[in-house]
Protein backbone atom coordinates (compact mmCIF):
# COMPACT_ATOMS: atom_id res chain seq x y z
CA UNK A 1 0.00 0.00 0.00
CA UNK A 2 3.19 2.34 1.06
CA UNK A 3 4.84 1.47 -1.88
CA UNK A 4 1.33 2.57 -4.28
CA UNK A 5 1.86 5.99 -2.28
CA UNK A 6 4.75 6.71 -2.98
CA UNK A 7 4.71 5.27 -6.73
CA UNK A 8 1.73 8.07 -7.02
CA UNK A 9 3.25 10.81 -5.65
CA UNK A 10 5.91 10.48 -8.48
CA UNK A 11 3.70 10.38 -10.74
CA UNK A 12 1.84 13.37 -9.66
CA UNK A 13 4.64 15.42 -10.17
CA UNK A 14 5.61 15.94 -6.59
CA UNK A 15 9.50 16.56 -5.89
CA UNK A 16 11.85 13.87 -4.67
CA UNK A 17 13.10 14.11 -1.15
CA UNK A 18 17.17 15.85 -1.55
CA UNK A 19 18.65 12.54 -0.49
CA UNK A 20 16.91 10.43 -3.67
CA UNK A 21 18.19 12.45 -6.02
CA UNK A 22 20.55 11.03 -8.10
CA UNK A 23 23.58 13.23 -7.72
CA UNK A 24 23.28 13.04 -4.17
CA UNK A 25 23.60 9.17 -4.38
CA UNK A 26 26.40 9.56 -6.56
CA UNK A 27 28.04 11.91 -4.56
CA UNK A 28 27.58 9.64 -1.21
CA UNK A 29 28.82 6.85 -3.24
CA UNK A 30 32.10 8.32 -4.35
CA UNK A 31 32.63 9.91 -1.26
CA UNK A 32 31.30 7.50 1.75
CA UNK A 33 31.91 4.58 -0.55
CA UNK A 34 29.61 1.72 0.34
CA UNK A 35 27.65 4.09 2.73
CA UNK A 36 26.57 6.10 0.11
CA UNK A 37 24.27 2.63 -0.85
CA UNK A 38 22.01 3.35 1.51
CA UNK A 39 19.88 6.22 0.33
CA UNK A 40 20.19 4.05 -3.16
CA UNK A 41 18.48 1.02 -1.69
CA UNK A 42 15.73 3.35 -0.31
CA UNK A 43 15.05 5.20 -3.60
CA UNK A 44 11.71 3.94 -5.09
CA UNK A 45 12.32 5.06 -8.59
CA UNK A 46 14.75 3.11 -8.87
CA UNK A 47 14.86 -0.63 -10.28
CA UNK A 48 15.77 -3.60 -8.40
CA UNK A 49 18.50 -4.76 -11.11
CA UNK A 50 20.03 -1.23 -10.88
CA UNK A 51 20.53 -1.31 -7.20
CA UNK A 52 22.33 -4.97 -7.35
CA UNK A 53 24.49 -3.67 -10.22
CA UNK A 54 25.54 -0.58 -8.93
CA UNK A 55 25.80 -2.24 -5.45
CA UNK A 56 28.23 -5.35 -6.65
CA UNK A 57 30.01 -2.35 -8.62
CA UNK A 58 30.81 -0.60 -5.44
CA UNK A 59 31.65 -3.50 -3.56
CA UNK A 60 34.39 -4.89 -6.01
CA UNK A 61 35.91 -1.61 -6.12
CA UNK A 62 35.93 -1.11 -2.45
CA UNK A 63 37.62 -4.81 -1.94
CA UNK A 64 39.64 -3.64 -4.88
CA UNK A 65 41.22 -0.75 -3.57
CA UNK A 66 41.44 -2.10 -0.36
CA UNK A 67 43.70 -4.20 -2.14
CA UNK A 68 45.68 -2.20 -3.62
CA UNK A 69 46.10 -0.09 -0.69
CA UNK A 70 47.53 -2.82 1.49
CA UNK A 71 49.87 -3.55 -1.05
CA UNK A 72 51.30 -0.19 -1.06
CA UNK A 73 51.59 0.35 2.31
CA UNK A 74 53.92 -2.92 2.09
CA UNK A 75 55.78 -1.34 -0.20
CA UNK A 76 56.07 1.96 2.10
CA UNK A 77 56.92 -0.11 5.14
CA UNK A 78 59.55 -1.67 3.37
CA UNK A 79 61.35 1.57 2.03
CA UNK A 80 60.93 2.96 5.49
CA UNK A 81 62.70 -0.14 6.94
CA UNK A 82 65.52 0.09 4.24
CA UNK A 83 65.93 4.03 5.16
CA UNK A 84 65.96 2.73 8.54
CA UNK A 85 68.77 0.20 7.82
CA UNK A 86 70.93 2.70 5.60
CA UNK A 87 70.71 5.50 8.65
CA UNK A 88 71.30 3.29 11.10
CA UNK A 89 74.32 1.98 9.66
CA UNK A 90 76.14 5.95 9.56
Amino acid sequence: MEEAKKENAVDQGEELQWYFRPWVITGAIFLFGPLGLIPLWFRPETRMYLKIFISVLVFAGTIWMTVEATKYYQKLLLHYRELAEVVASM
